[in-house]
């Protein structure tokens, strides 16, 4: 048959019909014989599945399920340990030299983005056999809740560490202006507000973190975690002020000197900064489950998630 899932329920059907039906043409027995026969064969068939259900749980107990969680942990904590030292502007202190800085910011970019699609490359590989594992078990309350919530959030996971290469990409193509004291007069105001984001980006992923390690919310997490949403507000509006300002200057004084590039850099890391403080809230608004992101800001940034995401960036 041309259709793969009906040709293969005949297939079944037609096995089916011969191991249990064919017997009963070949061999006519009285109707009550047949009634016990049909009911011992039901009672196998269950206890077999059953069987197979608990033998697998023993035989196979960590789950892929529980190596999703862990490979999402992972992901989760690469992407903060990447990003967020550079938000606050304390990962390449100990170099001499802008040589030295942009070398070892090379190395970080090539590390994380090997890293990033490896580790995408395995939650997809665990997505299968964990949805199977959560069809069959979660009836059976051995898969945990936050498993399930895991698996349907996975896109989201993806998306912080596309948004994180996008921006960890712009800052190295920016690295060679941060001289430009033009560059540094437009960048200044916004340099609080980044930093500021830095630092809850890192709370943020410690509450995520410690979420799928332990499986449940930590009561012991004070308000200063819920600064996230605040701060991803203040760096979008921060942004958003730096493009005007890029854009104002370009339509003043359209024949100024200097590197008309820096400037469309800058606005690029702009965006690519935006892109990934918003895809980062969204997640832990997701995984966290219970906050909500702020209805006031979103009717101003509603386009954001539209209009930076990482291929419009790129083309």
């Amino acid at each position: 048959m041309k259709n793969k899932t009906v040709g293969y329920a005949a297939y079944v059907f037609s096995f089916t019909w011969a191991i249990i039906g064919w017997a009963s043409i070949m061999f006519p027995m009285p109707e009550s014989q047949q009634l016990e026969l049909g009911l011992w064969r039901f009672i196998f068939t269950t206890g077999g599945v059953l069987l197979v259900l608990l033998t697998s749980c023993l035989i196979f107990p960590n789950f892929a399920a529980t190596q999703l969680i862990k490979a999402s942990e992972t992901s989760i904590e690469s992407v903060a340990e990447g990003v967020a030292p550079i938000l606050i502007d304390g990962c390449f202190q100990e170099y001499e030299g802008d040589d030295e800085r942009l070398a070892a910011l090379m190395n970080k970019w090539e590390d994380f983005g090997r890293e990033a699609y490896s580790q995408i490359a395995l939650r997809i590989n665990l997505m299968d056999d964990a949805a199977a594992e959560i069809a069959i078990y979660g009836r059976l309350h051995l898969v945990p809740e936050l498993s399930k919530r895991v698996w349907r959030k996975q896109r989201d996971i993806t998306s912080i560490q596309r948004s994180g290469l996008v921006l960890f990409t712009s800052v190295l193509v920016l690295y060679p202006h941060t001289n430009d004291p033009q560059i540094r007069d437009l960048f200044r105001p916004a340099n609080d507000r980044i930093r500021a984001l830095g630092k809850a980006v890192q709370a943020s992923a410690n509450r995520m973190i410690a979420l799928l390690k332990t499986g449940v919310n930590s009561p012991s997490i004070s308000e200063a975690d819920d600064d996230l949403h605040v701060e991803v507000q203040r760096c979008i509006e921060a942004m958003r002020d730096l493009q005007d300002r890029i854009t104002d200057e370009f339509v003043t004084n359209p024949n100024r000197h200097g590197d008309a590039s820096a400037n469309m850099k800058l606005f690029h890391a702009a965006y690519a900064l935006s892109y990934f403080a918003t895809c980062w809230e969204k997640l832990e608004n997701v995984l966290m489950g219970e906050r909500v992101p702020c209805g006031s800001y979103a009717t101003r940034q509603g386009t954001i998630c539209i209009d930076y995401s990482p291929i419009s960036l790129f083309e």
